[in-house]
């Protein structure tokens, strides 16, 4: 009785999001499969979705799965594997060398309400012991720099867990999930507003310190943050504002502490007001259109037209398809009949004959 209320009361007060499948062409395959088949891990196009999570993938489960969470502010994550007994969590950095003490208080609580794994698992003497473990493409790497814990839950020995066993396996792994939507409720949450006018900020961004993730504030100004006991500095920043830092006290065995995070809107940036900042700008750019037009200007009147040619209008000479265009005049004293050899021969023809009033010479237009 008082496991069904306290898991009414997280259902109640817990936003729980189900995934009961990320690769559905694996679960094709496997139908009717032995234990130990390995043929689920992979798609359709051949990829391991569990180290698939590449900036550059383009697999459309990997999309989806990144999509979904990006538009979500999530908090803690279980991923479901199979093959084995025991939990993984992501480090502080790629190479396992910084382990996030967070990441690690997490999976002692999801093993220490297991009722195998907290013996040390049943599959072999490895097994239910808590490995940092972190991958590099992995969708739990991916979400712990995405401002998402998570946390790999390895449930049965399994490869492909059979129909009949799934009631004891639920059985077994239920008091940890409940554990572990528990430890939801726990660190830090908060709202961030205006500070004069107390209008929830969307979207703001906030980093713990000592920790490589960020956490994704929700469109209603909402966050929540996960962190074991202790003294926390947390930096929170949002498009147009300044940013504030403040400091968070997390005690043991406690509930979330709730935080109110007002943030004044940017009035400078590097010394300078904004209604200024526009105001130069705008000066600057007046200025660069004035300096380009005597610039160009400048160049027209200078330019120093070819020996024998001269540039002519042609709007005076032509009608139809050239009208608009410059067309070079050639100056031919003795012999207007050398003109075809300057002119293509599919385009060449002589337009108009006309008489320079200066030089009193004849020349031709040629197009």
């Amino acid at each position: 009785m008082i496991r069904l209320l306290f898991l009414i009361q997280l259902v109640e007060n817990t936003a729980i999001h189900l995934v009961p499948v990320m690769n559905p062409d694996g679960m094709v395959r496997v139908q009717d499969r032995g234990c130990n088949s390995r043929d689920g891990l992979a798609n359709a196009h051949g990829v391991d979705l569990s180290l698939g999570f590449t900036e550059t993938s383009t697999e459309p489960e990997v999309l989806a799965m990144k999509n979904w969470t990006s538009s979500r502010p999530f908090s803690l994550s279980i991923a479901l594997h199979n093959g084995g007994l025991g939990v993984s969590y992501p480090s502080a950095n790629l190479t396992g060398q910084v382990e996030d003490r967070d990441m690690k208080r997490l999976a002692e609580v999801y093993t220490k309400h297991h009722e195998l794994m907290s013996k040390g698992g049943s599959c072999s003497q490895s097994d239910g012991l808590l490995r940092n473990s972190s991958q590099a493409h992995s969708m739990s790497s991916w979400n712990y720099k995405n401002g998402v814990k998570e946390l790999n839950v390895f449930i049965d020995c399994c490869q492909i867990p059979q129909p009949k066993d799934l009631v004891e396996i639920w059985r077994q792994h239920l008091d940890s999930f409940m554990a572990m939507l528990n430890e939801v409720h726990k660190g830090f949450k908060g709202t961030v507003k205006e500070s004069k006018s107390g209008k929830a900020i969307p979207k703001a961004t906030i980093k713990m310190e000592g920790w490589g993730g960020v956490i994704l504030g929700a469109q209603t100004g909402e966050f929540w943050g996960y962190s074991s006991p202790g003294i926390y500095s947390i930096k929170v920043s949002a498009v147009g504002y300044v940013s504030k830092t403040q400091k968070v006290v997390v005690q043991p065995h406690a509930d979330a502490v709730v935080l109110e995070i007002p943030l004044k809107p940017a009035t400078s940036i590097v010394g300078f007001s904004i209604k200024s900042l526009i105001v130069i700008s705008s000066i600057a750019i007046f200025l660069l259109a004035v300096i380009m037009g005597i610039l160009l200007y400048t160049r027209s009147k200078n330019q120093v037209k070819p020996k024998g040619f001269h540039r002519v209008n042609t709007e005076e000479y032509f009608e139809d398809d050239y009208l608009g265009k410059t067309m070079m005049v050639a100056e031919y004293r003795d012999n207007p009949q050398d003109l075809g050899h300057f002119l293509p021969k599919a385009n060449s023809e002589l337009l108009k004959e006309y008489r320079d009033t200066e030089t009193s010479e004849e020349e031709y237009a040629v197009g």
